[in-house]
């Protein structure tokens, strides 16, 4: 109104908002989206920015209702691990491989987009038994003889022939034909690194 009043009471206009949200959720979840990809890397640094200026706040109140909802945080956690096993194992692996590494003195900077064209040089399947199950990337050339992780240095394998090759050299593991398609693969003169 002009003169700044509103004609509703707020729990009026609290209900009115409440029933609009509700009654065009799906509009309103588009133009957000619509606005986050626009804008997104100014929301990102405005949020780290946020975050670094409030981080103790932010982990107290975070504590706090942990504390506060211990079931109800335990009951999300459990969904969570069970619908998103495979994710939280693959970035478990990714930690151990990099702390491995560390104990190792090797250097590795495999990224996510690294182990993404790995994934597709080797049509997301193993390169040992063909399996589409339970995939991880492998050391072609073992980390425990000193060669790190590179896109020359990876192997789309499954866990099961992951943990039958260990840390053997490709040429105890895989067979002649099976070595001369990965060492195509990874690169043609890859077969020196023996």
């Amino acid at each position: 109104m002009a003169d700044g009043h509103l004609n509703q009471c707020k729990q009026c206009v609290k209900e009115r908002k409440k029933a609009y949200h509700t009654r065009e959720k799906e509009k309103i979840q588009a133009n957000n989206k619509v606005y986050y990809e626009a804008n997104k890397e100014q929301l990102n640094k405005n949020m780290r920015s946020y975050y670094e200026t409030n981080k103790e706040q932010i982990i107290e109140q975070h504590r706090g209702y942990v504390k506060e909802n211990e079931d109800k945080v335990r009951e999300y956690n459990k969904e969570y691990r069970k619908t998103n096993l495979v994710a939280l194992n693959k970035q478990a692996n990714i930690r151990w491989q990099k702390r491995r590494a560390n104990k190792i003195g090797v250097d590795e900077n495999y990224t996510k987009e690294d182990r993404e064209y790995t994934m597709e040089l080797f049509n997301q399947q193993c390169a040992c038994c063909g399996s589409t199950e339970n995939l991880c990337i492998d050391h072609h050339y073992p980390l425990s003889k000193g060669y790190a992780l590179t896109r020359t240095n990876a192997v789309v394998l499954c866990n099961s022939c992951n943990c039958k090759k260990s840390n053997k050299q490709p040429r105890h593991f895989y067979t002649a034909d099976q070595l001369s398609v990965i060492t195509e693969i990874l690169n043609p003169h890859s077969q020196t690194n023996e």
